[in-house]
């Protein structure tokens, strides 16, 4: 059933005060109302829409930089804060469901299928830039495990996304390009990742159960899936067709940027089609109860004219809807009045 309205991380750039969380209309695309509200001095993540409609949002703070001089900033450890947060639809009302040690950095918190477990990204308050893991945490007994701790820093990860029963957790793991062993220096900088390959860990009661860290280079069937020779996989979701990946081609070692396709994988990773999105610089997948898939596209500014006399047209942020076929557009917004870091699910 195609739903009447959707969630953004919105900011209307005129009016003061930082993003909020927005109902949006999925037939204009114009907002209709806010839903949430960060506190003062929080960074908020893009919300993720639970099993009952409920969003759940992460909070950040942190870390402080003592060096604006030095590569990194030179964060400072134990500055960081982080909190998950559950917004019940039906009062508006928030709960607190997880706070983070000082010391960890988090982000991307994903609820389970039922709200028992949650899924976010960790690492530790100033080292975590391009060195978070995996961690699945249990909200009834508070047990957790973490998972991909062992990568070499400089690594990339993408928000995790569930299967329709919890058993399975998806995401996209860019390998670092550094020797194996690497220790991560906070008062450096990161040189860019390798290719985004597609992970599935298979999940089981409060933890995750999956291979050892050596079989990462080996790739076994059914857990790590490369993306054909000079592209890479930028994101990926649990989808009623199977998975649903953004795939990048034609990088660079040192670009990001890349032609962009939307990828309908079956649940053998054959590929069933691909749409083409915009000439874009990043794009992030949403998934609901459903298996339907909402996506958020940046497309950056292009330029024509002669020197002195250009002309600017965009960025701009697409709005789609994806049946495992076809991209629909929802709305197009024009990135340097509005700014759309996230849209999901009502």
């Amino acid at each position: 059933m195609q739903r009447s309205e959707f969630v953004a991380l919105w900011n209307e750039l005129a009016q003061p005060g930082g993003p909020v969380v927005e109902d949006m209309s999925m037939s204009t695309g114009k907002p209709l109302q806010t839903v949430y509200t960060p506190p003062s001095g929080w960074a908020v993540g893009v919300p993720f829409t639970g099993t009952h409609g409920d969003l759940w949002i992460t909070l950040t703070r942190g870390p402080l930089l003592r060096s604006a001089g030095t590569a990194g900033g030179d964060p400072e450890p134990g500055t960081c804060s982080g909190e998950v947060i559950r917004l019940n639809p039906a009062n508006g009302r928030a709960s607190v469901v997880m706070t983070s040690p000082d010391n960890v950095a988090i982000a991307d918190a994903v609820p389970s299928p039922g709200g028992h477990r949650i899924a976010y990204l960790a690492g530790g308050c100033a080292n975590s830039y391009f060195d978070m893991h995996l961690v699945v945490r249990s909200l009834v007994t508070g047990s957790q495990q973490a998972h991909l701790a062992s990568l070499t820093p400089c690594h990339g990860l993408s928000p995790p996304s569930w299967s329709a029963h919890g058993r399975r957790i998806l995401l996209t793991v860019s390998p670092s390009t550094l020797p194996a062993g690497s220790p991560a220096v906070a008062s450096e900088t990161c040189q860019a990742p390798a290719a985004g390959e597609l992970d599935v860990l298979t999940s089981s009661g409060p933890g995750t159960q999956t291979r050892p860290p050596s079989t990462l280079t080996s790739r076994g069937p059914g857990t790590m899936t490369e993306a054909p020779g000079g592209c890479s996989y930028a994101g990926a979701v649990f989808d009623a067709g199977g998975i649903a990946a953004v795939r990048v081609c034609g990088l660079q070692a040192d670009d990001y940027m890349g032609a962009g396709y939307l990828v309908q994988l079956s649940r053998s990773t054959s590929e069933l089609s691909v749409d083409a999105l915009e000439p874009f610089d990043g794009a992030s997948l949403m998934t609901n109860e459903s298996g339907q898939v909402l996506v958020d596209e940046y497309e950056p500014p292009t330029y024509s004219g002669t020197l002195g006399h250009q002309v600017q047209t965009g960025p701009f942020d697409w709005v789609w809807t994806f049946d495992g076929k076809t991209l629909h557009l929802v709305a197009r917004y024009v990135a340097h009045a509005t700014a759309i870091t996230g849209a999901t699910w009502w």
